[in-house]
């Protein structure tokens, strides 16, 4: 049996009380959407693949140890190479991990190669909460940029140039 999947396209998921969308070893392509004004984190990835896609993530909040007041990626019993997320011409914004100021765009826990968080052309900016972090993640997990566009202020993060040897395919 293949693995349930989801496409949103032009859709708002607004006012989640446990987070805007959850993805559970599942395919979820996001595209022309706004994930906004949640509580619990906008969008939750456990052990699945997200592709986000000109959308936002803007608004949401969260109160993970792990951060991920916008996208939380879950990596703890996985399948090797889960959980994943392409982020691809995407603004994760102005969302925030209250309590705990990390990881306010992005959290990862659990995530290692060839899994992880790629981003590409877009934005992740918090300019409300200056002094805390932008992304967080546990020691080796996996985060890397392609893009002249991201923002470079990513507080503990540090981002790799994606390498040659890694294959990844295009959004």
């Amino acid at each position: 049996m293949s693995n349930p999947s989801l496409t949103l396209n032009q859709t708002i998921l607004t006012g989640g009380s446990q987070g805007g969308l959850h993805i559970n070893s599942a395919t979820a392509l996001v595209q022309a959407s706004t994930v906004t004004q949640n509580t619990g984190g906008g969008i939750n990835n456990a052990c699945g693949s997200l592709s986000l896609l000109n959308s936002t993530v803007s608004y949401n909040t969260s109160d993970s140890a792990w951060g991920g007041g916008g996208v939380f990626l879950w990596g703890f019993s996985c399948a090797p190479g889960m959980p994943t997320a392409n982020i691809s011409f995407s603004t994760i914004f102005e969302n925030s991990n209250v309590g705990w100021g990390r990881g306010n765009a992005i959290g990862t826990a659990y995530v290692v190669s060839p899994g992880g968080v790629f981003l590409k052309n877009s934005i992740l900016a918090s300019p409300s909460h200056p002094s805390e972090a932008v992304c967080n993640k546990r020691r080796r997990d996996t985060v890397l940029a392609r893009s002249q566009h991201t923002r470079r202020r990513y507080g503990r993060i540090r981002l790799q140039v994606l390498a040659k040897r890694l294959q990844r395919p295009e959004i």
